[in-house]
């Protein structure tokens, strides 16, 4: 007869207890023992950098014929565009290109000079016709001087002048025309030959460094109202030659950086020759075109 003793016990695992440890501890369904505990990943939260990163990129995602691109390069202020207005008549100082690249290159100064000039030519040029005007109208109604004694000008009759004074309203579509052309197309033509060659000066930046450059012209536009012609050829050469010798001297250092090579070399001497000459032809426009007329020959 088999007692209790021997019988054989038959066990079953209650699943709807709370599962434990080999050391008897019990877990209830939220808890994790410390050594599986699976490292939980954090959520990231973006950086103040990444802000400003995105902030200063986000120009360069519109279009570059729609305003919003260009927004950025007039937002600057007064003391920036006056130091880089005074600035650009120190043109032996190779210190431009840095300072505009330390902030941003703008269009508003060259844009503002640009038009400046323009006035300036337009209005110079008129006062300088008037002048001329004024001085041929005395001297052709002055007395005649026949021997000792002196005669009516046949020329002088009351209430008929000599010569007829008339603005002429096209000197300021074309200059607008050849000055805004000049500002636009050149400076482009500039970046494009850099770019070839692997120059690390962006379009902005030959933009603005070219726009800058014609501020030192308009001082010595004025002083062209005298009606003497080779002051005026004087007057202009000198401005458009330092207004060149101002974008040679701040791009140079990345030019002779990028052109380090003896095959460059060529590069080195077409580049600053292109600026030059293409100031030189500007020079050239602006005398025959606004100041083609003066007593003194």
């Amino acid at each position: 007869m088999t007692t209790n003793d021997d019988m054989s016990t038959l066990d079953f695992e209650d699943f709807n207890q709370p599962s434990g440890d080999a050391n008897g501890t019990i877990f209830d369904d939220t808890t994790i023992p410390l050594d599986d505990e699976i490292p939980r990943q954090q959520p990231k939260v973006p950086s103040v950098d990444a802000d400003v990163q995105q902030t200063t990129a986000a120009p360069a995602t519109n279009a570059f014929w729609t305003i919003d691109f260009y927004q950025p390069y007039f937002n600057v202020d007064t003391n920036q565009v006056l130091d880089r207005l005074w600035r650009s008549f120190a043109p032996f100082k190779m210190d431009f290109l840095d300072r505009i690249r330390a902030s941003s290159p703008d269009m508003y100064g060259p844009f503002w000079l640009c038009t400046s000039l323009l006035v300036i030519l337009v209005i110079a040029s008129d006062l300088a016709g008037l002048n001329l005007y004024s001085s041929i109208s005395k001297a052709a109604t002055a007395p005649i001087m026949v021997g000792n004694s002196t005669i009516a000008n046949p020329f002088n009759v009351p209430g008929k002048p000599v010569i007829e004074w008339t603005r002429d309203f096209s000197v300021v579509s074309v200059g607008c025309s050849v000055l805004y052309s000049f500002l636009g197309v050149v400076p482009v033509i500039l970046w494009a030959l850099m770019k070839y060659k692997g120059i690390n000066i962006s379009l902005m930046e030959s933009v603005c460094i070219y726009g800058y450059s014609l501020s030192v012209v308009i001082p010595f536009s004025i002083i062209c109202i005298v009606n003497i012609n080779w002051l005026r050829w004087v007057l202009l050469m000198i401005s458009f030659s330092v207004s060149a010798s101002f974008i040679i001297v701040s791009m140079l250092g990345e030019w002779k950086k990028s052109l380090s090579d003896a095959k460059d070399g060529l590069f080195l001497i077409l580049l600053p020759l292109y600026v030059f000459v293409l100031h030189m032809g500007l020079a050239i426009f602006t005398k025959f075109f606004f100041f083609s007329f003066s007593l003194n020959k």
